[in-house]
């Protein structure tokens, strides 16, 4: 049977529940995505409920290329499986959202929104930093809070996708974040300062990327000094950042879609009409998007 194409009749294979026959099957193909594999895991199918398949074939590089995920949700979804096992090409998850805007742009309140609409569909990507926590600010939560030192190891050793400095401190996504995100089947989400946007552009993450601009640079140090967690040196800083921000991110091309964020309600129509469109599309190519 050929290895270098993974047929309907392995995936019938599967639904007799014969689970080592196709894990074989996938570890021994040829193609150039499976090649790193060195451990793999199948979780059981739940034939009464029909929620979900995982396949996780251990990653450790760029999601799409290293690892391979399946999650079929119910009966209906099925097609879409046995469309994307059968296919030439490679088997991929969602693409991520990138979402970028200076800090005060509104962009945590247009994200919030959308983890509220659809909850099945995305997963925040944690971002690692070398700066102390705020007040209210929980390890693993808002930030993976590490020592300098550590994280410049983790960097030389290439665990990270995008690094960025900022106020003499590092924040960066490893790809061990990105790669657990999808692994669930969602759609994961980074924020991330313009130097990590070109990082990432250069990686085979193919990601959608949308710029969130605030109004004016005066309503972005109101809304960051209504926040009392800045000295007036940072905050400074961070306006500063922002006038370079701003021009990086209405420079045509630099992203797929900008959102002139001056009322939140009509912000968020068009920034959520935007998202479910692209993944729509994905979907038309046998992406499979967790919708619930």
């Amino acid at each position: 049977m050929d290895s270098d194409r993974i047929e309907v009749w392995h995936v019938r294979k599967f639904y007799q529940k014969n689970y080592s026959a196709i894990l074989n099957i996938i570890l021994q193909s040829k193609r150039p995505y499976f090649s790193d594999l060195n451990a793999s895991s199948a979780y059981r199918y739940n034939v009464e409920n029909e929620t979900k398949i995982i396949f996780d074939l251990n990653c450790y590089l760029f999601p799409q290329f290293s690892c391979v995920h399946v999650a079929c949700y119910r009966n209906s979804n099925k097609r879409s499986l046995l469309k994307m096992m059968s296919s030439e090409g490679p088997i991929k998850g969602p693409r991520p959202l990138v979402v970028c805007g200076p800090s005060g742009s509104g962009k945590t309140t247009l994200l919030k929104k959308l983890f509220e609409e659809f909850p099945h569909t995305f997963g925040f990507s944690i971002s690692h930093t070398t700066r102390a926590p705020r007040a209210g600010e929980e390890h693993g939560v808002h930030y993976y809070f590490i020592d300098k030192n550590k994280m410049n190891e983790q960097i030389d050793n290439n665990e990270f996708i995008e690094t960025a400095v900022f106020s003499g401190n590092i924040y960066g996504t490893t790809k061990n974040e990105v790669c657990n995100i999808q692994k669930s089947g969602k759609v994961c989400v980074l924020d991330i300062e313009p130097q990590g946007v070109e990082q990432i552009k250069k990686t085979d993450l193919n990601p959608i990327l949308v710029y969130n601009n605030p109004p004016s640079l005066k309503d972005l140090e109101l809304r960051l000094r209504k926040r009392q967690t800045e000295s007036e040196e940072s905050l400074q800083k961070r306006l500063a950042a922002a006038d370079q921000e701003i021009a990086y991110g209405l420079t045509e091309g630099n992203f797929h879609k900008i959102i002139h964020n001056v009322g939140i309600d009509e912000s968020y129509k068009e920034f959520k009409e935007f998202i479910v469109k692209e993944l729509k599309a994905q979907e038309d190519t046998g992406v499979v998007i967790r919708w619930e």
